[in-house]
């Protein structure tokens, strides 16, 4: 049972795919984006809400299944005392 927590443990702890949420510099480069006037800022919030809702969706599955992962380690890790106490009595 430890074996098979440890196994869960490495699997939570490999790569996984994240959305970057980073964009391209020339993007933001440009004369009139950043030192724009006030009217720049709701299209730069709408362009992160719209362009990095994919990206945060895929970082978001993955962070859940390292989370199920890591969660099926430790029980198995807490069922292994028990495992060993079945085994003795058999």
């Amino acid at each position: 049972m430890f074996v098979v927590g440890a196994i869960f443990f490495v699997l939570a702890l490999m790569d996984k795919t994240y959305g970057a949420l980073a964009s391209d510099p020339d993007m933001w480069l440009k004369s009139g984006t950043i030192d724009g006037d006030d009217s720049v800022v709701p299209l730069m919030l709408a362009y992160i809400t719209y362009y990095h809702k994919e990206r945060i969706s895929k970082s978001t599955d993955a962070n859940n299944s390292k989370a199920a992962k890591i969660r099926l380690g430790i029980y198995c890790g807490v069922c292994a005392p028990l495992m060993m106490f079945i085994a003795t009595l058999i």
